[in-house]
């Protein structure tokens, strides 16, 4: 049985329970006490025999680092948005179409890395988002919308980028004081 595998986005840790157990059914693996095959993309491409070897006797598993089904025929470096550009161009686009969703003052939550050892939360503007460092990627925008319950509004001051600005932001728009 070939298992094809997904590691996750974070790390090779970030495994689930099934994929996991799938794991520790094969024979050949080594992070997971198994004896293990790196494979680069040419080898995946050209040398599938190597990763096939036993299929049809044993369990064997593909293990691939974020979505194992993805679907890409071709090779293209990994690309992802960071926070930053993801508030630039919605300030573009609110400027471009004068909305009034989500402008510089709109109230969002940045975050990196969800679930890693160095992962990054910051509450504020778009304004303040836009300059913020959340470093490495992988990296998610949420905008708040227009109701905040209390407990919501203290988490995000517990995340703020400046929390001054936020209760400002958060007596104008939600009628939350603090």
């Amino acid at each position: 049985m070939l298992y094809i595998i997904g590691l996750g986005l974070s790390d090779e840790y970030d495994i689930t329970l099934k994929g996991l157990q799938a794991i520790k059914s094969c024979k050949r693996e080594k992070l997971y006490e198994k004896e293990i095959v790196t494979a680069d993309r040419e080898m995946v491409e050209q040398e599938s025999d190597v990763i096939l070897k036993d299929a049809d006797k044993e369990n064997v598993a593909f293990l691939v680092v974020g979505d194992p089904y993805s679907g890409r025929k071709i090779y293209e470096p990994p690309r992802y948005m960071s926070v930053n550009q993801a508030v630039e161009q919605l300030l573009e686009v609110e400027e471009k179409r004068n909305g009034k969703v989500s402008g510089p003052e709109a109230l969002a939550v940045g975050v990196a890395r969800i679930g890693s050892d160095d992962q990054v939360i910051k509450a504020g503007t778009l304004q303040q988002l836009l300059t913020a460092d959340f470093g490495k990627p992988l990296h998610s925008l949420v905008l708040v919308g227009k109701r905040l319950h209390e407990i919501e509004a203290q988490v995000l001051r517990d995340n703020a980028v400046d929390v001054v600005e936020l209760n400002r932001v958060l007596a104008r728009d939600f009628g939350i004081q603090f």
